[in-house]
């Protein structure tokens, strides 16, 4: 699910991508401003202190969700390996099934058309 994320993000337009990091940081930041003042009017914390408490708060949970991830990429790179021989299994068993299943004058038809692209490429990079 993690690479999926993270193939979305690469993929996504520039000002798509801006615009989520906006949202989330401003989410981030009216967050950590509401447990401030609740420290601050709650427990009487001087604003400095609660800003403190907020921001060693929020880097413990970053270093608790970075380790929590590198302990995950391991299973999750094994379990990619195995979902994408699997499906690399089945899609060449699909073709060879295909194949066989193709009468001769099909398959020549196929060859040949396979070979004009490849002489029509050649002469394009040449000329």
């Amino acid at each position: 699910m993690l690479i999926i994320v993270v193939i979305g993000l690469l993929v996504m337009p520039e000002t798509l991508l801006h615009l989520v990091a906006v949202v989330a940081h401003t989410l981030y930041e009216s967050i950590a401003f509401a447990i401030e003042e609740l420290l601050v009017h709650s427990f009487g914390f001087s604003k400095f202190q609660a800003q403190m408490f907020v921001f060693y708060m929020s880097f413990a949970a970053g270093v608790v969700g970075a380790v929590m991830l590198i302990r995950r990429i391991p299973r999750m790179v094994t379990s990619a390996r195995e979902r994408a021989s699997r499906s690399y299994t089945q899609a060449r068993a699909e073709v060879v099934n295909m194949w066989v299943r193709l009468s001769t004058r099909r398959k020549v038809e196929l060859i040949m058309l396979q070979l004009v692209g490849v002489f029509s490429m050649m002469v394009l990079l040449i000329s």
